[in-house]
């Protein structure tokens, strides 16, 4: 498959944010505000490559992983950790910075936003993401894209404009 291939456009009403989508969107700050760290907005460019996320896991690769369809992803290969950060691009949603995800998959089940977030939390990877800490703490992303489906969530942290000269602190090769 080529890259991007297999993925609609945006259409607008099935990329709008879920009520669960919001309510997590909302947990996430309410976290991050206890934790002495500034709220981030909605992007709804990064919340499609979140729903469009959704979509590979779901109908193509039917796992967890950070691989996509049409990028395989290997966490000790540097060569692959663009099938994350690049996403944002490869989709064309209109999102131009590097895109850090943060996946959930509940096995039994749909997956809801306060049990996302509960076990996001429990990760020390997870939430050094989510709080912009440890290898993630020069990342200034102030942005956040949501998506909730069926057994999976997903966030999609970034901030807007040029990413190229800010990569995550020692680390990385573990932590995506």
């Amino acid at each position: 498959m080529s890259e991007g291939a297999g993925f609609a456009e945006a259409d607008g009403e099935s990329d709008a944010n879920s009520a669960d989508e919001k309510t997590l969107f909302d947990l996430v700050n309410s976290y991050r505000r206890a934790s002495e760290r500034p709220p981030v907005r909605l992007s709804q460019s990064l919340s499609i490559v979140a729903n469009r996320r959704m979509l590979d896991l779901e109908q193509n690769l039917k796992t967890l992983t950070h691989s996509w369809s049409d990028c395989k992803y290997e966490l000790s290969d540097s060569k692959t950790w663009h099938c994350v950060t690049n996403a944002p691009r490869k989709l064309k949603c209109g999102y131009t910075g590097d895109g850090y995800e943060t996946l959930y998959r509940r096995s039994k089940g749909d997956a809801t936003p306060v049990l996302a977030l509960t076990e996001w939390k429990k990760s020390q990877l997870h939430n050094s993401i989510i709080l912009n800490e440890g290898m993630f703490k020069n990342l200034p992303w102030d942005e956040v894209g949501i998506a909730i489906n069926g057994q999976y969530a997903a966030l999609w942290f970034g901030f807007p404009g040029d990413s190229a000269a800010l990569t995550p602190t020692t680390g990385y090769d573990r932590a995506i």
